[in-house]
């Protein structure tokens, strides 16, 4: 009895023991972020500008490719939102665009390095708005099979290796009539790096972007013979042009490329960040 009753606590050793085993809980590395992602910017953020009145953001969405900086992650996004910070910290991705007087944020719960959802808000002067619904992002995973429906990979392809060779000056990063950010101006692109990268590898179709934000006014109208004011409604919409955008692949790393095409369909712009 006594050989049958060990022979018990013997075989229920090692299920005892697996029970009790800590539970192992993924950490996501900053640096697993890295990649191309597409952002959803919702709309619905209300609030006064001054020289605008009282108003609303539309939504959008974008491009963005995180990298790691040094100690630091950094996102830079086409056509719209330029350059920003990322931070990840205690289980929630911290992303921030602007200056500290107008910076608009995500800030999300984040349990995997391919998806995100969580708030978005405009924070200016010292307030908070935020958006009545969540923004939302994907890591996208770019495939060579991905057909060109832009048809403009060849151009960019050609236009980088001119570039490369020397062949071509980089075009000036002061000056970006078509690509536009909603604040603080384009993102710095032509660098040494750029330069430096040889030849592009691999050219991959993305997909066209959606159109910027724009601005419902909400504007007071005084009617004196009607002894009263009437709300009306008007929309101001920035002036900014159509994309494709495309992941571009160099020996030395990776670049998010935004191309435009004027009226006679000859790519005049390009940006690569």
């Amino acid at each position: 009895m006594k050989r049958l009753a060990l022979a018990a606590m013997l075989l229920a050793a090692p299920a005892m023991a697996q029970d009790s085993a800590p539970e192992t809980i993924e950490v996501i590395a900053p640096r697993t972020l890295a990649g191309i992602w597409k952002i959803h910017f919702p709309g619905g953020i209300s609030m006064y500008v001054p020289t605008l009145g009282r108003g609303t953001f539309a939504g959008y969405d974008s491009f963005c490719r995180i990298e790691q900086a040094e100690a630091a992650l950094v996102i830079r996004c086409l056509p719209w939102n330029g350059s920003g910070t990322a931070s990840l910290e205690d289980g929630r991705l911290h992303l921030a665009w602007g200056v500290a007087l107008f910076r608009f944020v995500i800030d999300a719960p984040i349990v995997t390095t391919t998806a995100f959802t969580g708030a978005y808000k405009l924070k200016t002067f010292g307030d908070s708005h935020e958006a009545p619904t969540l923004a939302s992002g994907r890591k996208l995973a770019p495939s060579g099979d991905t057909l060109d429906t832009a048809g403009q990979a060849e151009a960019l392809r050609k236009t980088l290796q001119a570039i490369a060779s020397g062949a071509a000056p980089a075009q000036n990063e002061a000056d970006r009539r078509n690509f536009g950010t909603l604040f603080g101006g384009a993102p710095a692109t032509w660098s040494d790096w750029l330069r430096d990268a040889g030849p592009p590898a691999h050219v991959i179709y993305l997909g066209a972007s959606s159109p910027p934000a724009t601005w419902a006014e909400s504007v007071r109208d005084a009617s004196p013979s009607a002894g009263k004011s009437t709300a009306k409604q008007s929309a101001v919409t920035f002036e900014f042009h159509d994309f494709s955008l495309y992941d571009v692949e160099f020996a030395n790393g990776q670049r998010l490329c935004g191309v435009h095409t004027g009226e006679d369909g000859k790519v005049d712009d390009i940006l690569c960040v």
